[in-house]
């Protein structure tokens, strides 16, 4: 086998141990600027073994015969002079088979992450061109792109039911247990025995194309496209709602809020609703003033669940920190500084998990290592920089120090402010009595990053998923990536594509896709930068990004109503119903003048 990244096993048994090696020094630093002089055979290794992996899951286990030695040929080596036939009785294939698949991946899976980190299997060669960012993803996908191979298991997936909670990274599926971190590298043929039993005799070949395919969603996801994969969750959503609406034919009482406590008074209304918030939910605002706002229903659901997540983040509730970049992630001080922080953390999570039941995007960037806490993934040193730079560039120092580390008074233990208090926590037992020596470099970086990324998040992560699960399945959500997930919640930041976004308009009160005013208004939009441009798709809709699969996909559809012709109307929204409300100008620069200043002042209702 390999024992490098350069190195090339001769079969798979071998080669992985030493390819192991290889992403090791990969993921240490290897790749710089992208590219290095082992990437190339890097990025063949890679995707030799993502073939592989998928042909393991994808093609029935034929227990005899020639694909029975093959395999067993692959994984014992070519190079190792001894016929795998003879070795392995017929009845052991299976166990060897089940014990292959599950190293694989886990291996596959860490090379990934690790290339979505920081890439090497996309990377572009100095001097290279690149094949851009759709391109690198299609690199990982089975047969390479999004067609062929890929499409026929999206296809599957597609019609297929919804996963089931005990099917997410439980091996309660037909490819026994793959999920992240479960079992050892060392694990026995023993058990891949008991998992193949388990998995209703799949590695006997017992499968249907149903079983394998979500079993490569399961385990591999990243081999299938992610537009599938989106889409695959919102069918299982709107399977989901019809079974929802059915079980709860009538609305409830309407929630009751301020805008001044909205969050105050929704999470008294709501707190305890759990699965019961898939249902329809009617909102009655009250301004600042006291009053009764016009509208009440499910359309303004839509504003409702913007306006009070958009609060529940806000800086001054508590509940939520900001990255450098402006990622949100769940405070630290929150269980000192708030009264109720788990409940409120999970009434949060409730919340997002309507928005995304919902099909509504959320202009609230999640960290990414906040994601991939909800994913289940432990983060890494290299993820402290997204987190706290600083603090990730004094422990780079503290671990090159070329002095007496003792002089630096470091204890095992860190120390947090709140509400005017400050509070110490053990990194290792009475660790605030325990100095840190110069042999202790490493283990006290380690311990001081994963607690940042991963101990002080444990608590408000597990609440917010509560939350968030209630609404929708941790199955269905399993299927993506820390980036990923995030597109889903918050959109993509692609460019806004007018053309598609004019396709999918409609039309209302006078007003028909001809119309001059129509045409004015797509000219104008055509003509803006991009950031004018996202400003006013989220003056009408709420968010500043397009759709993730297009604006056939915006619901409801985005439509423009002819509004009353009063001399300096401007434009207003009705963002709860994806409505402008567009008074006919005569000519293209009044529209462009009164559109640039309605949306830069951020007119809605009140200036009508």
């Amino acid at each position: 086998g390999g024992g490098g990244a350069g190195a090339r096993g001769e079969g798979i048994g071998g080669g992985v141990g030493g390819y192991r090696d290889a992403a090791a020094s990969a993921g240490g630093g290897g790749v710089v600027d992208g590219a290095t002089a082992a990437a190339p055979e890097l990025r063949a290794m890679c995707l030799l073994l993502k073939d592989l992996a998928v042909h393991l899951y994808w093609n029935p286990w034929t227990p005899h015969g020639a694909s029975a030695a093959g395999a067993q040929a692959l994984a014992l080596g070519s190079g190792s002079g001894v016929e795998a036939a003879s070795v392995l009785p017929a009845e052991a294939a299976p166990i060897l088979n089940a014990l292959l698949r599950r190293e694989l991946t886990r291996f596959l899976r860490a090379l990934h992450d690790r290339d979505s980190r920081r890439p090497f299997v996309s990377a572009v060669p100095r001097g290279g061109t690149g094949v851009g960012s759709a391109g690198a993803d299609a690199l990982w996908l089975a047969g390479g792109s999004a067609t062929g191979k890929a499409a026929t298991i999206m296809a599957v997936v597609k019609a297929a039911p919804p996963p089931q909670e005990a099917e997410a990274g439980s091996g309660a599926l037909m490819m026994g247990p793959m999920a992240p971190g479960a079992g050892g590298t060392g694990a026995s043929a023993s058990g891949a025995a008991a998992s193949a039993s388990h998995s209703s005799g799949s590695a006997l070949g017992v499968t249907t194309e149903v079983h394998r395919a979500m079993a490569i969603l399961r385990d591999m996801p990243f081999t299938l496209p992610f537009e599938g994969r989106l889409a695959a969750l919102r069918a299982w959503i709107a399977a989901d709602h019809r079974v929802s609406r059915s079980d709860f034919a009538y609305w409830p009482e309407p929630v009751r809020v301020r805008r001044a406590t909205i969050v105050q008074d929704s999470f008294e209304a709501l707190r305890d609703y759990g699965p019961a918030l898939k249902m329809p939910l009617r909102v009655q605002f009250f301004n600042d003033q006291g009053l009764e706002e016009a509208g009440i229903g499910e359309g303004v659901m839509k504003e409702y669940l913007v306006q009070v997540l958009k609060a529940a983040c806000a800086p001054d509730t508590g509940l939520f920190a900001a990255t450098a970049e402006g990622d949100l992630y769940p405070d630290p001080a929150a269980r000192h500084a708030l009264p109720e922080p788990w409940a409120l953390f999970e009434f949060t999570g409730a919340l997002f998990g309507k928005a995304v039941y919902e099909g509504i995007l959320l202009d609230l960037p999640l960290a990414r290592f906040f994601l991939a806490r909800l994913l289940g993934r432990t983060n890494t040193f290299n993820d402290l920089p997204s987190l706290d730079p600083d603090l990730h560039r004094n422990l780079l120092f503290l671990k090159n120090y070329d002095g007496d580390v003792e002089d630096l008074e470091l204890y095992y233990a860190v120390t947090d402010g709140a509400a005017g208090r400050e509070y110490t926590t053990d990194l290792v037992p009475n660790g605030r009595s325990r100095r840190v020596r110069g042999s202790d470099r490493t283990e006290y970086t380690f311990l001081v990053a994963n607690y940042r990324l991963n101990a002080q998040l444990r608590r408000p992560c597990a609440a917010f998923m509560r939350g968030f699960t209630s609404v929708v399945p941790a199955a269905w959500i399993a299927m993506f990536s820390p980036r990923e997930l995030g597109m889903v919640i918050s959109g993509s930041d692609a460019p806004i594509d007018v053309s598609d976004w004019r396709a999918h308009a409609r039309y209302t009160s006078g007003y028909y896709a001809e119309h001059p005013v129509i045409q004015a208004f797509w000219q104008v939009v055509s003509e803006m930068d991009p950031a004018q441009r996202a400003a006013t798709l989220r003056f009408a809709t709420s968010s500043a990004r397009p759709p993730l699969l297009g604006f056939e996909w915006l619901a409801p559809p985005f439509c423009i109503q002819m509004a009353t012709a009063e001399e300096g109307r401007l434009p207003t929204s009705a963002t709860c119903m994806n409505l402008l409300k567009l008074p006919p100008y005569e000519d293209v620069d009044t529209m462009r003048a009164k559109l640039t200043y309605a949306v830069n002042a951020g007119c809605g209702f009140e200036l009508s």
